[in-house]
């Protein structure tokens, strides 16, 4: 599971400076994030892998980002 978390975190930072390559380019920044998520997701790079897709912690951690995003916007 840790090592799980860490290429998450690890995504998250790419996905990050992908994002602010993108906005240096005058493009929108959740394009870097969209391109990281292809690239090293589960069907391409195969970073994240179907079981950390699928556990439990993965699911909870989604949805409390999403219930975030909806208090910020």
């Amino acid at each position: 599971m840790i090592i799980s978390l860490l290429k998450i975190t690890a995504l998250i930072c790419t996905a990050i400076i992908c994002g602010k390559i993108t906005a240096k380019l005058k493009l929108p920044a959740i394009l870097g994030w969209l391109i990281t998520g292809i690239v090293f997701g589960p069907y391409l790079a195969g970073v994240v892998t179907m079981d950390i897709t699928e556990s439990t912690w993965h699911k909870v951690a989604v949805k409390f980002f999403e219930c975030l995003l909806l208090i910020i916007c």
